[in-house]
């Protein structure tokens, strides 16, 4: 691997897993940040009269953040030692299975609600 690559891919390793620098740290406040939000947004949008006012803020809002969760999921794969060990891992798996009901909503937006499992990225 290019020496450019691989120290970027370190640093951005550096910054997903580890949260003993600043922006670890930071990093990880506003994921959590971000999760929060996210189910936030999902449960506000479920009561019927905002819903009705801001439905649509909230869905393209969720979405955004979906993208964010994608993102940053890529990139824990890419800077992953072992890639396919982290995406077979508990956290791994919590990952994909937080940004897979946005998705899905898509085609079948009663699975919608389902975007609460971001919580448990929290743990």
């Amino acid at each position: 691997m290019e020496p450019k690559l691989h120290a970027m891919r370190e640093r951005i390793y550096r910054i997903i897993f580890e949260s003993d620098t600043k922006i670890g740290r930071a990093f990880d406040l506003v994921l959590i940040f971000l999760i929060l939000l996210s189910v936030a947004l999902v449960m506000l949008d479920s009561i019927p009269g905002i819903h009705a006012s801001i439905g649509n803020i909230l869905y393209w809002a969720e979405l955004l953040i979906t993208i964010l969760f994608s993102a940053e999921y890529l990139l824990r794969l890419y800077s992953a030692r072992r890639p396919m060990r982290y995406a077979g891992s508990f956290f791994g798996i919590i990952d994909i299975l937080a940004i897979i009901p946005t998705y899905a909503a898509l085609f079948a937006p009663g699975l919608h609600f389902l975007a609460t499992i971001r919580i448990l990225r929290v743990l």
